[in-house]
């Protein structure tokens, strides 16, 4: 709910000074997109912790991927979204793109694994 008001209040505000300053405005846009992802890693230390609390297998690499994955997802899509707003929207599709493959990439080792266990189940 935080985070929506936020938001909604920045949005409104760079709204009505967008028609004074243009750069204004872009400064509160920016402001907002920081705020907002400090919230987000302050209540991810929340998560950490019931992640690593609650996990079954007790193997840390697949947990490690999920975050690392999910960090990467929230930075490029924030990146997309402030390039949007400036305008350029074949570089925030660049930067999703890139973002898309790297955690592809990520996943790789991970894919392998499942594979390995499909065919020995198989076999």
């Amino acid at each position: 709910m935080k985070i929506c008001a936020l938001a909604v209040i920045c949005v409104v505000v760079g709204a009505l000074i967008k028609e004074i300053r243009k750069e204004i405005s872009f400064a509160i846009r920016a402001a907002a997109c920081i705020m907002i992802f400090g919230i987000l890693i302050i209540s991810a230390e929340g998560l950490i912790e019931r992640v690593s609390n609650a996990w079954i297998v007790g193997d840390w690499k697949y947990a490690e991927v999920m975050i690392r994955a999910l960090g990467i997802a929230f930075l490029t899509h924030i990146t997309a979204g402030i390039c949007r707003d400036c305008g350029e929207g074949s570089i925030a599709a660049g930067v999703e793109l890139a973002g898309k493959l790297e955690i592809l990439f990520l996943c790789l080792p991970l894919i392998g694994e499942i594979l390995g266990y499909a065919s020995r189940l198989m076999s």
